[in-house]
């Protein structure tokens, strides 16, 4: 598992909490996917993210990245520990 913001690697069945403390109603958006790009969860919303470890805002780029398509994840406001499964 890389500890680095913005990006992870986690052995299957592996856990990970991405953010400490109270994040009810709060907005993210996340890009994953399995060994070898398969299977993948991505979503309608495309931006450049670099092969490198990053911590950006929505409207911070960079050219030397791939094209990838975000999901947006909304947590519930009475959300304390909020948990993404991919499965």
């Amino acid at each position: 598992m890389s500890t680095q913001p913005g990006q992870w690697r986690l052995a299957p069945g592996a856990t990970a909490k991405v953010r400490s403390g109270f994040v009810g109603g709060s907005k993210f958006s996340f890009y994953a996917h399995g060994e070898g790009g398969s299977p993948e969860w991505s979503g309608p919303f495309v931006t450049n993210l670099p092969q490198q470890a990053f911590d950006w805002c929505w409207n911070t780029a960079g050219s030397s990245g791939t094209n990838r398509g975000l999901q947006k994840l909304i947590v519930p406001t009475t959300s304390l520990d909020h948990t993404v499964v991919f499965s």
